[in-house]
């Protein structure tokens, strides 16, 4: 303010950082609509493949400016389940940055598998691990918690884990972690398989 007071032209890097809290503030205020009012789904029959392709597509070029590596494994059929795409899209997105945030400043491998889980009942598992520094015992039984966060003042809202455990549920799925033996850890979102295909496979 006291620039444009001034008559000065306001510099690339000054109008970089407004344009960066504005970004910021938006994301907190969807997150908190989300959190708090989330609209009814339009659930349907899908491919789970699909939201998962969407993320990676829509991550892996930033990844590659933080040292991050994302590594894909998906089975070549369809893999069928009842939900809502976008949803389901948010969640893989939150669960894959949060990841690649962990492993910060030094980078590292960002793992996403699709598979299914042999029932009953017939499920498919979407595992998401890194190598970052794992979960505290402190802070395993928070951290679906609203506003919860180990991110940095400024970093993170806490909301991100809760929406994915809120979507997840709405799904009639869960969502469970632990920490690698290596170092890091595993997020799995288990989802029902859509009811025609557990006919067809049966």
């Amino acid at each position: 303010t006291e620039r444009l007071k001034k008559g000065k032209e306001p510099s690339p890097d000054w109008m970089e950082k407004i344009q960066s809290e504005i970004d910021r503030a938006s994301r907190i205020v969807t997150q908190l609509l989300e959190f708090s009012r989330r609209e009814p789904s339009s659930f349907r029959h899908i491919d789970l493949k699909e939201p998962i392709i969407a993320c990676e597509g829509l991550l892996g070029s930033t990844f590659s400016k933080e040292r991050t590596v994302l590594l894909v494994d998906l089975p070549e059929e369809p893999v069928r389940v009842v939900g809502d795409k976008s949803q389901l899209q948010q969640v893989f997105i939150n669960l894959v940055s949060n990841a690649a945030q962990s492993m910060q400043p030094e980078g590292g491998k960002v793992e996403v598998t699709l598979s299914r889980e042999l029932g009953p009942p017939d499920m498919w598992a979407v595992s998401v691990s890194d190598e970052g520094c794992g979960i505290s015992e402190e802070d395993a039984d928070k951290i679906f918690n609203p506003f919860f966060t180990t991110k940095d003042v400024g970093k993170g809202t806490g909301l991100g884990l809760s929406v994915t455990y809120g979507i997840i549920e709405d799904h009639g799925g869960e969502i469970t972690f632990q920490n690698r033996p290596g170092g890091g850890t595993t997020f799995i979102v288990s989802l029902p398989a859509a009811p025609d295909e557990m006919e067809e496979a049966k």
